[in-house]
């Protein structure tokens, strides 16, 4: 089951709740124009940080292990810095002229978007109170709920350039590229390495298509496998021992079994003429 058939009546619920935003205490409505203003801007927009854009080619060069985490989105092969384990609603990135331009990144794929009813805005939860405010109980003022609200209205404000009824929409013409760490690990070894590919979620036919290299049979991109784990040395041993007392025994009769003629008896040899 594909993870958007769990939200068949989300939209309904949010919907409503912007209906009565001031029942709700929703005081604060965020969109891609203003959410910088938000106070809690960092949850929701990966901000332009020099330190962090590489081309795709110094990204495809890194050979960081202990960054299995971290991963780059790339736009006309400039990429920024970004953790894949919470992906933010926008992003900033600069272009080819080193303008610092801002994207809605969540995107939906289009065929998705006419069967299941998915929200555009996410609500946030606000706690902004004063020593003064909380030891007075006067919470009204200070603890609320923000709207933010991830609608695109053209098709440049969208990472992948395609805006359709309020929704980006991942886009052919105009592929975002992701680029993360894919770790892959055996009994014998285990290494990672960086691929690039299509989101988690986009049309593909092929794992190479895919950023996490793996083309689900729906026709869509999964996510990234995890990293390295605390049990890998555990769970290798038990691989190892399940090998060396069952799977060598087995190879050796097969072996034997295959190879090793049966010898003929001569009926005859033991009668007397």
């Amino acid at each position: 089951m594909n993870i958007y058939s769990y939200g068949l009546n989300i939209k309904e619920y949010y919907d409503n709740i912007y209906k009565k935003r001031n029942e709700y205490n929703i005081k604060e409505i965020y969109t891609f124009d203003n959410i910088t203003d938000y106070i809690k801007n960092y949850r929701h927009i990966y901000q332009y940080n020099e330190s962090q854009i590489k081309n795709k080619s110094e990204v495809l060069e890194i050979e960081d292990k202990n960054s299995l985490g971290k991963s780059y989105i790339c736009k006309n092969d400039i990429c920024t810095k970004i953790d894949r384990q919470y992906m933010k609603l926008f992003i900033e990135i600069p272009d080819r002229n080193n303008n610092i331009k801002r994207y809605i990144r969540k995107s939906y794929n289009y065929d998705e978007l006419k069967l299941y009813k998915i929200p555009n805005f996410e609500i946030d939860y606000v706690y902004n109170c004063t020593k003064e405010e909380y030891e007075n109980q006067d919470f009204d003022s200070c603890e609320y709920y923000a709207l933010i609200s991830f609608k695109c209205t053209y098709d440049s404000q969208c990472l992948t350039n395609k805006c359709i009824d309020g929704y980006c929409i991942f886009n052919r013409e105009n592929p975002t590229e992701f680029c993360t760490y894919i770790y892959s690990h055996s009994i014998f070894s285990s290494h990672s390495y960086i691929h690039c590919g299509k989101l988690e979620n986009d049309i593909c036919k092929t794992n190479k298509e895919c950023a996490s290299v793996k083309c689900l049979r729906s026709g869509y991109c999964s996510n990234p496998p995890d990293g390295p784990s605390d049990t890998d040395g555990l769970n290798d041993f038990i691989k190892f021992y399940f090998f060396v007392v069952f799977g060598i025994p087995i190879i050796i009769y097969i072996y034997f079994r295959c190879t090793i003629k049966p010898i003929k008896v001569n009926k005859n040899y033991n009668k007397i003429k």
